[in-house]
C-alpha cells in the first residue's frame, strides 16, 4: 500500500472512531474497553477519562470535558492540527508547514504529563474521577 493509501486509510479510521464515539457515549455501554492502569492500580492514567472529555468535546461541552481530562482538552488542538497536516501532506501540492519539536520540548511535555498525573491522584484533586 502506497502512503497516500495507508494516510487516506488512517483518516477514513479516524472519522470512524470520532463518529462512534459522537454516537455512544463512554460509561453508558459495554463498547469502550475499561481502563487498565485503573483497574490494576485504582490509580488515573494521563489518559484516563479522555473518551468522555472528547464525547463532550464533540457535543460542545468544553466545561464537562475539561473536568473529565484537562490534559486532552488543553492538548487536542495541537494533535488535531499535527495530524490533520500528516494526513492531507501527500494530496497537497503546496509546501506544507512541517512540525518538529526539539528535544526540549519533549522533555517538557513528558514532564508536564508526569506532574498532571501525580496531581490528579492526589485525594484533594479538584478534577477526580474516581474519587468520591
Amino acid at each position: 500500500m502506497s502512503e497516500k493509501g495507508i494516510r487516506l486509510a488512517l483518516g477514513v479510521i479516524a472519522l470512524l472512531a470520532i463518529s462512534v464515539l459522537f454516537i455512544f457515549t463512554p460509561g453508558e455501554g459495554s463498547i469502550y474497553p475499561p481502563c487498565p492502569t485503573h483497574y490494576i492500580t485504582n490509580l488515573s492514567c494521563p489518559g484516563c477519562g479522555s473518551l468522555r472529555a472528547f464525547h463532550n468535546l464533540l457535543h460542545v461541552n468544553i466545561k464537562e470535558a475539561f473536568f473529565f481530562n484537562p490534559l486532552l482538552v488543553i492538548a487536542l488542538p495541537f494533535l488535531a492540527v499535527w495530524f490533520l497536516l500528516y494526513i492531507i501532506k501527500p494530496f497537497v501540492r503546496r509546501k506544507l508547514p512541517e512540525i518538529t519539536l526539539k528535544p526540549v520540548v519533549f522533555r517538557l511535555i513528558f514532564s508536564a504529563i508526569i506532574l498532571f498525573v501525580v496531581l490528579r491522584n492526589l485525594p484533594f484533586y479538584p478534577f477526580s474521577l474516581f474519587k468520591s
